[in-house]
């Protein structure tokens, strides 16, 4: 199930990118958010160790630095 839901994901994302929508639009901001929740449904579904949970976290977390530091 946790497969399905990243493929659903990821197909989402593609579509919204390959249409055109940018982060200004408001239906990419719906389908963002829509994805984001695809994405934290799949890792409380699927069994993680502490260590891969610890992984995702820090990959999130310097992501979220990167957004904030590149905004002017």
């Amino acid at each position: 199930m946790g497969e399905i839901l990243y493929y659903i994901m990821f197909s989402l994302l593609l579509c919204l990118k390959g249409i055109g929508l940018d982060e200004a639009n408001h239906l990419f901001q719906i389908g963002l958010t829509v994805a984001i929740l695809l994405f934290v449904t799949k890792i409380l579904i699927d069994e993680h160790s502490i260590t891969e949970l610890l992984v995702i976290a820090v990959g999130i977390a310097w992501g979220l630095s990167l957004i904030h530091i590149s905004e002017p």
